[in-house]
């Protein structure tokens, strides 16, 4: 599949390889263009050199955590779809910051939709 610069891109970050592994799997098919981080500095790099129509970030990962990252990200860049996904029952996100949580265990073709209906809205 051949992206151009106005193709969607979607920032998958996740300090764990096997979610990051199974989130490629399922979304391989999808029209955007699929990056992945292991935290959220490494994500925030990729954020500057490229912005994102999608981040789906994990919550809990070494250094920053997922919410904290993304609301940063809110902050800076209203216009970037941010989604936390996370197994822990209760997180808080500041009033407005219009972050969505999905809950793990995802199944997957709620991840590939997602990820499918970023990229052609």
């Amino acid at each position: 599949m051949s992206f151009t610069p106005s193709t969607p891109s979607v920032l998958i970050v996740d300090d764990d390889p096997l979610v990051l592994s199974i989130i490629r799997r399922i979304a391989k098919d999808t029209p955007a263009r699929l990056r992945f981080a292991y935290d959220a500095e490494e994500a925030q790099r990729m954020v500057e050199m490229e912005l994102p129509t999608l981040i789906i970030s994990d919550y809990q990962m070494p250094g920053m955590d997922g919410m904290s990252f993304l609301e940063r990200i809110k902050l800076r860049h209203p216009s970037v779809n941010c989604v936390l996904h996370t197994g822990f029952e209760k997180v808080w996100a500041r009033a407005g910051s219009n972050i969505h949580v999905l809950r793990k265990p995802c199944p997957n073709h709620v991840l590939r939709e997602l990820i499918a209906n970023v990229a052609i809205a």
